[in-house]
């Protein structure tokens, strides 16, 4: 089995792939604080076409935005395309056992999470693994180089056609693209100090 050096950047054109192939995505750590960046990539992941589901541990927190909050990957029914993270480091690697359990083909971790036997355990249950990105700034770029002169773009179709979504739904500067945009400039080192909670 070859692993991917996860220390390295990641080509773009291989992340640009796999927001298209995706349509279900269960993140762990959803957050139902509208300050949190578990919030704000929750809604615009949903407001692009994909099917979200909503997984949080805390025991208190069983509905975000009027849907069911899981808590953990385990209990869910349905199939999952990827596991999006929000959770500190250190979970990571449980995280990704259960992804492989699941069946999913994608493990997404957010940035500032990085965890190198979390990746061997998905990679080697054959889950394609991004680490210390944000799919919501991955969208907002990719759609930005397909058109740098239009400042927005309307939806077509589902989550599978994410490249062809809108950069309108949060304006460059707006406020719910400015928390991941600001923790996306920050360098490696600084973002290695945020906690998902």
């Amino acid at each position: 089995m070859l692993y991917t050096d996860h220390s390295a950047e990641y080509s773009d054109a291989w992340v640009d792939e796999i927001p298209g192939s995706v349509k279900t995505i269960a993140m762990v750590g959803a957050s139902g604080d509208e300050t949190k960046p578990g919030n704000h990539v929750l809604r615009f992941l949903t407001d692009a076409g994909y099917e979200l589901i909503r997984v949080n541990p805390r025991p208190d927190l069983t509905e975000i935005r009027g849907l069911k909050v899981y808590p953990s990957l385990q209990p869910i029914d349905r199939p999952i395309d990827m596991v999006d993270v929000f959770r500190p480091s250190e979970e990571l690697a449980g995280i990704a056992s259960h992804a492989v359990e699941t069946g999913a083909r994608v493990r997404w971790a957010q940035l500032g999470v990085h965890n190198d036997e979390a990746a061997r355990i998905a990679e080697a249950g054959g889950l394609e693994v991004v680490m210390d990105r944000c799919p919501k700034i991955e969208l907002l770029r990719a759609s930005r180089e397909a058109d740098p002169d239009r400042r927005t773009r309307p939806i077509e179709g589902s989550g599978a056609n994410l490249v062809h979504a809108a950069i309108g739904f949060s304006r460059p500067g707006g406020p719910l693209n400015t928390a991941c945009q600001l923790v996306g400039a920050l360098p490696a080192r600084a973002r290695e100090t945020i906690r998902y909670e």
